[in-house]
């Protein structure tokens, strides 16, 4: 089943790789499934949360285990993708590095609870968060600004994998610790 809307994109959101700056609305469809709706429009529950649709999913508040799953499953799949391109010989789509990034600022935040709030290029936003990667700030512009280089291809690996060891570790510490 597919809901059809228009939504206005806030200017936070309006950054590129992800949105051209010029762009105020997307054409999201939400399908029935979170990983659709994801694989189609990354941050399409982030921007319904942002426009204040209460009776929209949040899946930053469900457990880690159902979005890392979720997430992680998706990353899979682009990654094969990428790495498949660059077997061939041919340099890896784009657009399926974006996607790739988008994944990591959606696992980003909602390993730390909270939904994505902006898309800036200065990543300034990352200074909120406590569950990161070390100079992750640093580390994401340096690969947002070229995506889909090799380079960059690594270094969104290398963040994705330190990422999940903290949110890991972190769950390790909460069942440790005695309510």
């Amino acid at each position: 089943m597919e809901n059809h809307k228009d939504l206005l994109l806030p200017e936070r959101f309006r950054f590129r790789p992800f949105f051209q700056e010029k762009q105020h609305y997307i054409v999201a469809i939400n399908y029935s499934e979170p990983e659709e709706t994801i694989s189609h429009q990354p941050f399409w529950y982030d921007l319904l949360f942002f426009h204040g649709q209460t009776d929209a999913d949040r899946p930053w508040t469900e457990s880690r285990e159902y979005f890392l799953r979720l997430l992680l499953n998706l990353k899979e799949n682009t990654s094969e993708r990428i790495a498949n391109s660059i077997k061939e010989g041919s340099k890896a789509d784009e657009k399926d590095f974006i996607m790739l990034a988008a994944l990591f600022i959606l696992f980003l935040n909602w390993g730390n609870h909270q939904p994505v709030t902006s898309l800036h290029p200065s990543c300034e936003w990352l200074n909120e968060l406590k569950i990161k990667p070390v100079n992750a700030r640093e580390r994401l512009q340096f690969l947002l600004e070229r995506p889909g280089r090799y380079h960059s291809i690594i270094q969104l690996q290398e963040l994705f994998a330190e990422l999940e060891k903290k949110i890991y570790k972190e769950e390790a510490a909460k069942k440790r610790t005695p309510n």
